[in-house]
């Protein structure tokens, strides 16, 4: 029972009472009255009743005598008149039942009326002819009683309503900032941190709210400080701090990464910007003008990325800047290499500085040191060549079996014709209890080849197919859910793109048949983390499907430390932690120190953690020791079809 409830409850309880006191006063207080007024009539009737009388008793006119009696009694007030001689023998007698209309017995037998008879002698002179004895009728009084009864208790009710409905309101209002207390630990459990504006006039509330402002306040500010203390160290450990891209270890990290995930092992390219003699300029212009220009050729190489979504930048060395770029065409780098070298020769660097581009591409890569070598061959070459020139260099493995101009018609067919292939891969528990989910890994059958999304997705963003592909995704799932055993509870995520996200047409569909489904609790929408660069944060379909019962993950988590702080903002159950700092982690205790604050955060904030990329058991020993208790690999489970 609810504190208002118990309050009010109390209120009636006193209120019962005290008019319970007040009916029972009043009627006991109206009972005596009664009682007093009755015997006061039957002395006062006795009395004159007697004198009448008297002149026919010492006549002996019994006749008379009777007749005086009979006009006294008729008239109702009386429930017997008695005359007796002097020896006591009854000579007129009149009585009648006690009958009283409209008064329940109940309450007769209840409220006994106490009453005494009236008496009086008969006399003439000097002597004494006999004695009158009267009883009052209680009826009328009874009646009046009654009326009385009723009356307060009708009274009774009205003010019992009214009080109840009085306190209530009252301690509604006043018990107000108690519901907002609730409020706000229920958003705290929500990961949110409001503080409560409007403080309460009582005294005792008022220091509880304040009390609690406190509280919100300190632990936003724990939370905050631990977010801020994990980016730091992440931005030292992995960025650099001139040009805000990543340091070298962490583009190597982010290669192997994406070289081991699902997503890797595609036709891509490295391309190389090297600042020549950056000793020189430095002495010659300083080293803030240096700066400069680096930071403006760092601009310049994130610009030409932006239309590459997958591409990892790097500044490698103080001199050297790394573009990889997943799923491009040699004949394509042209273009690529031309634009990137122009918008650089505009730059002021370029009236003082010289610098040269080598690029590497390969149609499968298999070997990051490979590619990495035929860059450093390329940039060689080019630098031969002279200042502002670029080389593109084939690594020399298989040939490119689809040109680039030929993969937009033929993804727009496995999307209309839905010729997907999808497999899955389980999400564990340590616990070792049934998968929690299985992500979907989509695939294209390609004759006799099997076309794995880090080949075929890169295209697809180029050509602004993702929310075609991702609805053929979910429509193909759907209805194998559809077909499958109505009692089994498999659960099965779904990446979709940040361009679907803010797709208008994708998220309408996605909210009419979706959420309208009834495989929709069965669905894990997996978002990757850079969706959460655009400004406004995630659109609102992705709070609608939370709400629907759809259950949200963060993908590829850890990789900008900016995102640690929205975690609270954000409708999530599982983040997973990026392969970039799984791999090898038994070994690497920066990336130990850094998952383990990233756990730390996530739990904070009851959201479940999940490692990828999980190859070893060593990897996944460490990842225990670090409070990470779910995981996805293939040191579980090879992706199947489904």
């Amino acid at each position: 029972m609810s504190l208002l409830r118990r309050l009010v409850l109390a209120i009636t309880v006193m209120i019962i009472a005290l008019l319970a006191a007040n009916v029972v006063v009043g009627v006991y207080n109206a009972r005596s009255y009664f009682s007093h007024q009755l015997q006061a009539l039957a002395e006062d009737t006795a009395t004159s009743l007697g004198l009448t009388i008297s002149h026919a008793a010492k006549d002996k006119d019994l006749a008379q005598v009777e007749l005086m009696i009979n006009v006294i009694f008729d008239r109702g007030y009386y429930q017997s008149i008695t005359y007796s001689d002097m020896q006591g023998k009854v000579v007129v007698s009149r009585s009648r039942e006690i009958r009283i209309e409209g008064v329940p017995q109940w309450f007769i037998d209840w409220i006994v009326i106490p009453q005494r008879a009236g008496t009086a002698e008969v006399v003439s002179g000097w002597f004494r002819l006999g004695e009158l004895r009267v009883q009052t009728h209680p009826g009328y009084a009874y009646r009046d009683l009654w009326r009385v009864f009723t009356e307060q208790l009708w009274l009774f009710f009205f003010t019992a309503v009214l009080c109840y409905g009085l306190a209530g309101l009252g301690l509604k209002y006043l018990l107000r900032p108690l519901k907002r207390l609730e409020d706000q630990a229920d958003a705290i459990c929500r990961k949110e941190f409001p503080v409560q504006e409007t403080l309460p006039n009582t005294p005792e509330l008022r220091r509880m709210v304040v009390a609690m402002n406190r509280m919100v306040s300190k632990i936003k500010d724990m939370f905050q400080q631990q977010v801020n203390l994990t980016e730091e160290l992440r931005r030292e450990a992995s960025i650099d701090a001139l040009t805000g891209l990543p340091n070298r270890d962490e583009f190597n990290a982010q290669l192997k990464a994406w070289l081991e995930s699902d997503h890797g092992g595609g036709m891509a390219a490295l391309v190389i910007v090297h600042v020549a003699d950056l000793q020189s300029l430095n002495d010659t212009h300083g080293r803030e003008k240096s700066d400069g220009w680096l930071q403006q050729i760092a601009k310049v190489i994130e610009h030409c990325s932006s239309a590459w979504p997958s591409s990892i930048l790097a500044r490698r060395t103080g001199c050297d800047f790394c573009w990889f770029v997943p799923s491009v065409a040699e004949r394509e780098l042209n273009a690529l290499a031309t634009d990137l070298v122009t918008r650089i020769k505009l730059l002021e660097f370029a009236e003082v500085g010289k610098f040269n581009v080598g690029i590497a591409v390969s149609a499968q890569v298999d070997s990051l040191p490979a590619l990495l070598g035929t860059a450093d061959a390329a940039l060689r070459q080019s630098t031969s060549l002279g200042d502002g020139e670029w080389v593109v260099m084939p690594l020399g493995n298989k040939t490119i079996q689809r040109a680039a101009g030929d993969w937009r018609p033929f993804l727009e067919n496995v999307i209309n014709n839905q010729l997907l292939s999808l497999h899955a891969q389980p999400i564990v528990a340590r616990s070792g209890e049934s998968p929690i989910y299985a992500e979907v890994l989509s695939r294209i059958q390609d004759g006799d080849d099997l076309i794995n999304a880090g080949v075929f997705w890169p295209l697809v963003e180029r050509f602004k197919l993702e929310a075609a592909m991702d609805r053929s995704v979910l429509l193909a799932l759907t209805q194998h859910l559809a077909q499958s055993d109505p009692q089994s509870r498999r659960c099965f995520g779904v990446n979709l793109s940040p361009m679907s996200l803010f797709n208008l047409e994708f998220t309408e569909w996605l909210e009419r048949e979706i959420l309208a489904s009834p495989c929709a609790s069965r669905l894990v929408i997996e978002i990757p983390e850079r969706a959460l660069k655009r400004t406004g944060g995630l659109p609102e379909i992705v709070f609608k499907l939370a709400a629907g019962g759809v259950r949200i993950a963060l993908d590829r988590f850890g990789l900008m430390p900016a995102a640690l702080g929205s975690l609270q903002n954000l409708p999530l159950t599982y983040v997973k932690i990026d392969r970039r700092f799984i791999s090898g982690i038994d070994s690497h205790k920066q990336n130990q120190f850094y998952v383990r604050n990233l756990v730390q955060i996530a739990q904070s904030c009851d959201i479940e953690v999940i490692a990828e990329g999980v190859e070893t058991s060593a990897e996944w020993r460490v990842l225990g020791e670090l409070g990470v208790g779910v995981g996805q690999g293939y040191l579980f489970a090879e992706p199947t079809k489904i």
